[in-house]
């Protein structure tokens, strides 16, 4: 039996796309944990401004704008973004 090639993605179609977001979602958190133990947004927060009061934590504030999107693409047929008004 030959080993299959690193480009070769036969053996990931026997895997149900769930479990693959789920794998894919679990290594996003572990990265993003780890970086905020090593780089904490709090310390990043200017000063005058209160950490949960005045300044949200940025994981948070992008689960929100994920979130939006589902209406988002109901409501107005496009996705929530700002990189076609820097161009």
């Amino acid at each position: 039996m030959k080993s299959p090639k690193f480009e070769d993605y036969g053996p990931l179609k026997k895997v149900p796309f769930w479990g693959l977001a789920l794998a894919l979602a679990v290594c996003m958190t572990i990265v993003v944990v780890i970086l905020e133990v090593l780089f904490p947004w709090k310390k990043e927060v200017p000063a005058g401004t209160t950490p949960w009061k005045t300044a949200l934590p940025p994981e948070f504030m992008g689960a929100i704008i994920g979130f939006l999107q589902v209406p988002a693409i109901l409501l107005i047929q496009d996705t929530l973004g700002s990189s076609s008004a820097y161009m």
